[in-house]
């Protein structure tokens, strides 16, 4: 279902995307290896559908597609999502190595891991309008006092791509002094 507020529908588009692949080769008995690729795309979007009718000269910026956002306290708001549309994408790509070497009581143990993370973001929080009263007697009154609105600049551009790297790197060097007993 979606959730519903005054007339307006906020249909949640969300996915997520798995695939990971993974080798293990045994050189001999005493020597292996894993290795793993791996990718994650989870994706959140919401869309917003109105279903008031409402003529575009009541809307709260001259040339706006949409719409504004009423806020009442003690009320549900009214009008669209003050963020919608909006998505939020990673990419997520992984890679990781391991080799065991075990040579009688002696032991190690070696390995990398990496992982690359591309999320976007795109949101239009304040594109429309959101305007705001501090009780339901100056929104009757039309906002003598106590209202504001907030709005984002036209040429503002809400889309933000962050990008990360990180690595890891291990060594497990052990020894077995006795079969209860290990350094």
């Amino acid at each position: 279902g979606f959730p519903w507020s005054c007339g307006v529908v906020f249909p949640n588009l969300t996915r997520q995307q798995f695939l990971t692949l993974v080798g293990i080769h045994t050189f001999s008995p005493r020597t292996l290896t894993s290795f793993r690729l791996g990718y994650t795309r989870p994706v959140n979007a919401e869309e917003d559908a109105s279903n008031a009718a409402i003529p575009q000269e009541l809307f709260f910026l001259p040339g706006a597609t949409r719409f504004g956002r009423i806020q009442i306290p003690g009320l549900s708001s009214f009008g669209p999502n003050g963020g919608s549309p909006q998505a939020n994408v990673l990419n997520s790509f992984q890679v990781s190595d391991d080799v065991i070497l075990q040579r009688g009581p002696h032991g190690i143990k070696l390995g990398f891991e990496i992982h690359r993370y591309r999320a976007d973001v795109f949101n239009n929080w304040g594109k429309y309008g959101w305007w705001s009263f501090n009780s339901l007697e100056d929104f009757l009154k039309a906002g003598p006092s106590g209202t504001s609105l907030w709005v984002t600049l036209p040429v503002s551009d809400s889309r933000h791509g962050f990008r990360q790297s990180l690595a890891g790197f291990y060594l497990q060097d052990e020894y077995r002094v006795r079969p209860n007993v290990q350094l």
